[in-house]
């Protein structure tokens, strides 16, 4: 027990050195590098950001090392920090590393340049006719995000003409004056910010080119028809795109000319059903203009006269009406019907047949009953011969009864002879010697020590096999048990029968 117990205690404690070296080994690691490092570029500063490491926890900060060496570190415990004070233009380099009871870890690095951020473009630009004739009035409203800095301007431009004009950051909309009511005019409007950078413009047209139109020829046909498609009074140079139906099935994109005007050959788009398309251009006022079409010809079968058609005759104004079977009222009846063939011919038949059928009555009339004749029937049923085989098929073959098999008989064995019951003969003694009646066997000899056990009687004799059945023993009374000695004294003596009185005859030699 005290063997298994050192065993127990010796294993424990090497189990608790191990976790410990482990765990030691663990803390006292130097952290890995930071991951997932991303920089992002801002006006004369940069965001950086990083996850922890790995290994190495727990982490006492991070340090963050910016190259050139004019920019001094910084020390923090989250994970991203701001570099500012730096130059736009000029790229830097930046190394993120963690600090634990061990020491600092690997860095991770990365470069990064700062630049000025543009706002964005202005949003909702529309441009309205007015306040007086040969004005536009154009407005807008702030962009979603002013850049680096705050708006410091915008900036208009018109075209043609090639007006350039500014607002403040307070001021969204401006008047151009002194326009052609037959030119349509693009507007575009950028902002500003302090840093000086400006953002993307965005455009509007005014007063919108609403004679531009779209012209197709042919304005039918299949799947392979060739279309050429005229366009006119859009804008000069202007980017269109032509499509069927709507803007999902573009068709081509082009560019008008100096006069706003273009021509284009297309076909009809694949998998198209027949039916009325529409081709239309995608920039105002988006004119279309519709096409037909048309599926795949449908045979026709060619239709002949019959053989029994006959061209009706014309009927002659001054004809007898009674002539061509009408009625001088314009009616038909049916006399008029069943005398015209084919009908004429069924009263003709129904008389023939009526004086067919007078004429057989009037024969039969005439002829005399005939008298009753008797006759008799004799009816002999027989029973048919089941056994008789079908005609043409022949009479099986008898089977012979079956054969009793005959078996050997047996040897008869007699039974064995039974021989007599012989009672037991007393022994013969020879002649001359003086009569010994029969002695009792001794008495059995008990070890010493024993209890005394009186002598049994002998069991009766058995007959001998095969001399038949056994005289009936009768039960008797049970004899009487022997009186039991004292301890210590010796047995009694046993008691001999009685001689008889008279010796038993015995033969006598000359018999």
């Amino acid at each position: 027990m005290k063997v298994w117990s050192r065993v127990v205690m010796a294993a424990a404690g090497i189990a608790f050195a191990l976790s410990a070296g482990a765990a030691y080994a663990l803390t006292t690691a130097v952290p890995s590098a930071p991951r997932n490092l991303k920089a992002t570029a801002q006006d004369q500063q940069v965001v950086l950001s990083w996850s922890a490491p790995s290994t190495g926890a727990p982490f006492d900060f991070y340090q963050v090392i910016t190259s050139p060496a004019d920019v001094p570190k910084i020390i923090t415990s989250s994970t991203s920090a701001t570099v500012t004070n730096l130059t736009n233009g000029t790229s830097y380099s930046f190394a993120v590393r963690a600090h634990n009871a061990q020491g600092y870890g690997p860095a991770a690095r990365i470069t990064a340049t700062p630049h000025v951020i543009p706002p964005s473009a202005p949003q909702n630009l529309a441009a309205v006719p007015g306040p007086n004739a040969g004005d536009i009035t154009v407005s807008w409203t702030p962009p979603a995000s002013s850049g680096s800095s705050n708006i410091a301007r915008y900036n208009i431009t018109v075209n043609p003409g090639g007006i350039k004009d500014t607002t403040n950051a307070s001021t969204t909309t401006y008047v151009a004056s002194n326009l052609s009511d037959s030119i349509t005019y693009a507007f575009t409007v950028s902002a500003t910010n302090t840093r000086g950078a400006t953002g993307k413009a965005a455009i509007v047209y005014a007063p919108l080119p609403s004679g531009a139109t779209i012209g197709l020829q042919p304005t039918a046909g299949g799947l392979t028809t060739s279309i050429t498609v005229t366009g006119q009074f859009f804008l000069k140079n202007e980017n269109l795109t032509l499509y069927w139906d709507d803007a999902t099935h573009p068709v081509v994109t082009l560019v008008t000319d100096e006069n706003g005007a273009f021509t284009k050959v297309v076909k009809p788009r694949a998998g198209d059903k027949p039916k009325v398309h529409k081709l239309c251009a995608n920039v105002q006022p988006k004119p279309c203009a519709s096409f037909t079409l048309q599926g795949p010809p449908t045979p026709t079968p060619s239709t002949s006269p019959s053989a029994g058609e006959s061209p009706t005759p014309g009927t002659s104004p001054t004809g007898n009406p009674q002539a061509s079977g009408a009625r001088p009222g314009g009616g038909i009846n049916g006399l008029d019907i069943i005398t015209r063939p084919p009908f004429v011919f069924l009263p003709i038949i129904g008389i023939l047949g009526l004086l067919g059928v007078l004429a057989y009555w009037a024969l039969a009339g005439r002829r005399r009953p005939m008298a009753p004749t008797s006759a008799t029937v004799v009816h002999r049923a027989t029973r048919p011969d089941y056994t008789a085989p079908f005609p043409g098929t022949p009479r099986p073959a008898a089977i012979p009864p079956p054969v009793a098999p005959v078996y050997p008989a047996l040897p008869v064995q007699a039974p064995p002879p039974v021989e007599p019951h012989q009672p037991p003969q007393p022994p013969v003694q020879p002649p001359g010697t003086p009569y010994q009646p029969p002695q009792p066997p001794p008495p059995a000899v008990q070890p010493p020590g024993t209890p005394y056990q009186p002598p049994q009687p002998p069991p009766p004799a058995s007959p001998p096999p095969g001399t038949g059945q056994p005289p009936v023993q009768w039960p008797t009374a049970p004899p009487r048990p022997a009186p039991t000695p004292p301890p210590g004294a010796a047995p009694p003596p046993p008691t001999w029968p009685a001689a008889p009185d008279e010796p038993p005859d015995l033969p006598e030699p000359s018999d």
